[in-house]
């Protein structure tokens, strides 16, 4: 650029009214934050919304009133089933597809238990839950499906899911069954946050009682599900309980010493 340009160029930019710069610059970064909010509100609008994990609370309420010692009092839950009906409500149409990973265990977990507490008060009397609609050829305890996470299922396809999906084999000792040999129910509902540590408490707890292994003196340690492989016991003999990742360890080690019974008793748990 010839010089005498380059000059006349300098002179023009010099004499440029300032606020006709500022109105110029202000215009372009205005077009720029128009981009940015554009970007984000397609990408907030592409992504999956986290929905509202379930709250839990109406659970430990029923936990706290009718557990005691790891044994359920179900004549008083039966009298007391409110907050039982509560929690199960708010599970019908809930989206734990939406939940984190540890939300999502947690409240499988959470439904089971609380399904089986709801089963075993409807069916007053009941000396098995084996024996539930028996003698009137309904599907089983296990087999009724019922809504929750917004989809028909029954108890043996909820601990499937677990056990196929997550691959987390900890997640059986903390479903219990309604039975004397079956895992004890947690003093709280499971929650995400705190899953670790809640499934760690519940596989030492039930290692360390010898009851519900091997030696068990009642000759029935093992009433877990066994349709689709799962390992519920039944008038005829079935395989223990089988994880589709297996469970390795002292925890597998438990599971291949259990016995098989033909019933369980709902006494107690």
């Amino acid at each position: 650029m010839p010089l005498l340009q380059m000059r006349q160029e300098v002179a023009r930019v010099v004499k440029f009214p300032a606020q006709k710069l500022s109105d110029r610059v202000m215009a372009m970064v205005s077009a720029v934050r128009a981009v940015v909010r554009v970007a984000l509100l397609a990408t907030f609008a592409s992504a999956p919304a986290q929905a509202d994990v379930v709250d839990p609370a109406p659970l430990d309420t029923v936990l706290i009133r009718h557990v005691h010692g790891g044994r359920v009092d179900y004549g008083a839950l039966s009298r007391d089933p409110g907050p039982l009906r509560r929690y199960l409500a708010a599970t019908e149409n809930a989206a734990p597809e939406r939940f984190s990973r540890d939300d999502q265990i947690a409240f499988w977990i959470d439904v089971y238990d609380a399904r089986v507490l709801d089963g075993v008060i409807r069916h007053p009397g009941l000396a098995s839950v084996l024996a539930a609609d028996s003698a009137h050829g309904g599907p089983g305890f296990f087999k009724r499906t019922a809504r929750s996470g917004g989809r028909a299922l029954s108890l043996d396809a909820i601990e499937q899911e677990l056990r196929s999906r997550w691959h987390e084999p900890r997640a059986h000792f903390a479903l219990n069954c309604a039975s004397t040999s079956c895992p004890a129910l947690p003093p709280h509902a499971l929650r995400g946050a705190r899953l670790e540590a809640a499934l760690d408490a519940a596989t030492h707890g039930f290692l360390a009682d010898s009851t519900r292994i091997a030696g068990d003196p009642t000759g029935c340690s093992s009433c877990r599900r066994s349709s689709s492989g799962t390992g519920r016991t039944s008038a005829r003999r079935r395989e223990p309980f089988r994880a589709s990742s297996p469970v390795t360890g002292p925890a597998g080690r438990a599971h291949r010493r259990r016995r098989p019974c033909a019933s369980c008793p709902t006494t107690g748990r």
